[in-house]
């Protein structure tokens, strides 16, 4: 999904909104995967998981595998804070 046009206003609201909203395990997905792109070549990678289907070991692996494919990824447990991984 684009959203180049919105402001970061705009994104860090929507992350915001994303993070926040609880999961009906009755009407929603477990597990939401979505890559928005925010410019050429910058992208958002956004994961979405239910305590039901994975615990701290389990995250830590499918990171690990995430950020051994490009170590040039930032990483953010916050949608606002960011830090470089290196």
């Amino acid at each position: 999904m684009g959203i180049r046009h919105l402001s970061d206003a705009h994104v860090a609201s929507f992350l915001r909104q994303f993070g926040s909203a609880l999961n009906d395990l009755l009407e929603d997905q477990l597990l939401s995967l979505s890559l928005l792109r925010t410019g050429e070549g910058e992208f958002i990678f956004l994961t979405k998981c239910h305590h039901i289907i994975s615990d701290g070991i389990s995250l830590s692996l499918l990171w690990s595998e995430v950020l051994s494919r490009s170590p040039s990824l930032y990483v953010s447990a916050n949608c606002c804070d960011t830090a470089t991984l290196e």
